[in-house]
């Protein structure tokens, strides 16, 4: 089994899970031919609909954060289209394969998560107390701080310590 996420247009509608090991099961989830876009930093590659804007389908707007977080020069110039299929980076032989387990669960995970962010070339990550319970709300913080940062910023989604992890 390779595991995959599928990430639909409408909001309302919760990622889901699916076996892109199937015959077709990503050409599927993205409802046509697909086009790759890898994100190396996460391990993961985005399929989305090749044909998505001739068909006129509408806005993913979680897909296309995700992009923005990971391709900051995309940011408001580039915009992702139709449900979209994430799946792991491929191995040597060009297969897909399973989601990285930690992407996986921040997405589909129900604990609380946090934005951490570094500038330039600083190798240590930092954050404050805010939390968040789902990750598409913390993407959208981790782009605002991206986008409004006066220096380059990184950022990324991470679990947030509960108590009983806290060093406190």
């Amino acid at each position: 089994m390779i595991r995959g996420i599928v990430i639909p247009t409408a909001m309302e509608v919760p990622p889901r899970r699916f076996d892109a090991s199937q015959p077709d099961a990503v050409r599927q989830a993205v409802g046509g031919l697909m086009e790759a876009i890898d994100l190396p930093k996460l391990g993961i590659t985005m399929y989305v609909n090749e044909s998505g804007f001739v068909e006129r389908l509408p806005l993913n707007r979680r897909a296309t954060w995700l992009l923005w977080q990971q391709v900051p020069s995309a940011w408001d110039r580039t915009y992702l289209v139709g449900d979209v299929a994430l799946v792991g980076l491929t191995d040597d032989e060009g297969e897909d394969t399973s989601l990285p387990l930690v992407f996986e669960e921040l997405v589909l995970g129900t604990h609380l998560l946090r934005v951490e962010s570094r500038y330039e070339d600083n190798l240590s990550w930092w954050w404050n107390d805010e939390t968040y319970d789902n990750y598409w709300e913390a993407l959208r913080q981790a782009i605002t701080k991206q986008a409004l940062s006066p220096e380059r910023c990184e950022t990324r989604v991470a679990a947030a310590p509960t108590e009983a992890t806290s060093p406190n």
